[in-house]
């Protein structure tokens, strides 16, 4: 029982399940639920930083599947919609959604659901489309076709680390290298899922039709996810945008104070 366990604390985590994602909970067991999913190559282990930033609520660090506590459900990987409704189906009602990177994808069509309920959107430099095409700003699609290329089960942990370690160029480095020795890198097919969603998939036309209220948080100097978004996202129904000046991919690691700040005035005027 949530009672019985001391404020503020880390709790053991939960299992994945054939309807549902595991996940880790941190912070205090009687606080609005932050249900948070990671990005590509990264589980929950590397969102721990996030927990730690909002002790005031029950924090949900969500597993997808085929990483950390969702390895058994691997083969869901494969289907955009499977991963979807099992975040859906994992998110207590009334929660706020808060997606980092890839994941985001996965988030807008799950608030988009009928049977979904989350009471607030946060995306944490991520897209509703990923490459750059038609005026949507992003990455160029042939460096990902490159990527895709190159990338093969045998140096999969060498590319990921080159990966993260890009995105932790200057300020919050060292916390960043931390946090991916703590990961373990899940199947490849996985990661090649990962990928191919990446590339594929559009949920502009979901994202627009969303009335709950939404926070999209960008990196001036990301290189995956151009801080442009935030110019065509700002005119939005309910929708806040923050750019992040001195991050990249990850500012909950690089600018922790800004971050916490910027989130928890958001969170408190939805309240």
């Amino acid at each position: 029982m949530f009672d019985q366990r001391p404020k503020n604390s880390f709790f053991p985590a939960v299992p994945a399940d054939c309807g549902r994602l595991g996940y880790r909970l941190a912070g205090d067991p009687h606080g609005k639920v932050l249900a948070v999913t990671h990005g590509w190559a990264a589980d929950s282990e590397f969102t721990l930083p996030l927990a730690k930033l909002f002790p005031s609520f029950r924090v949900m660090l969500i597993d997808l599947p085929g990483y950390g506590l969702s390895a058994s459900l691997a083969n869901y990987a494969k289907d955009f919609d499977s991963v979807a409704n099992l975040i859906s189906n994992t998110v207590p009602t009334h929660s706020v959604l808060m997606s980092w990177s890839l994941s985001t994808l996965y988030a807008i069509r799950a608030c988009s659901l009928e049977k979904s309920s989350p009471s607030a959107l946060i995306t944490i430099c991520g897209s509703p489309r990923f490459p750059d095409e038609d005026g949507n700003p992003g990455f160029n699609k042939r460096y990902i076709s490159k990527l895709t290329n190159s990338f093969k089960a045998q140096n999969a942990q060498r590319l990921i680390k080159l990966f993260y370690a890009i995105q932790g160029a200057g300020a919050g480095g060292d916390a960043i290298k931390a946090s991916f020795a703590k990961f373990t890198i899940p199947p490849y097919e996985v990661l090649q899922n990962g990928i191919k969603h990446m590339t594929e998939g559009d949920e502009r036309e979901n994202l627009s039709k969303l009335s709950i209220p939404k926070l999209h948080l960008f990196g001036r100097q990301d290189l995956l996810v151009p801080a442009q978004q935030a110019t065509l996202l700002a005119n939005s129904k309910n929708t806040v945008t923050h750019i992040f000046s001195k991050s990249a991919h990850l500012p909950f690691i690089t600018e922790p104070k800004a971050f916490t700040q910027i989130v928890t005035n958001f969170l408190n005027n939805i309240r």
